[in-house]
């Protein structure tokens, strides 16, 4: 199993427990993904960092993924809308 909290400091900002949105090269809309295979925002990693990185918890962040174009993906939390890369329209 990796090690969720240096994954979540190398795709946020350790100096200031941020996690981050978007990547670093091209700003593409990021989501995470929990090892019951939950979607979530960065704001419900934040928002649930403690259990975002106990390996015992349903919410431990297993992945990170690109959200290229799929407009209706939302997060499991909070129910808010996942911006995608490059929406149809």
């Amino acid at each position: 199993m990796p090690n969720t909290n240096q994954k979540i400091q190398y795709i946020g900002n350790p100096s200031n427990g941020m996690v981050r949105s978007f990547s670093s090269m091209g700003t593409y809309p990021i989501y995470y993904i929990t090892k019951s295979f939950d979607c979530l925002s960065a704001q419900a990693v934040e928002d649930n960092i403690r259990a975002c990185n106990d390996p015992n918890d349903p919410l431990f962040v297993i992945e990170h993924a690109v959200n290229w174009e799929n407009e209706d993906l939302t997060c499991d939390i909070t129910g808010n809308t996942i911006e995608c890369a490059y929406p149809s329209d």
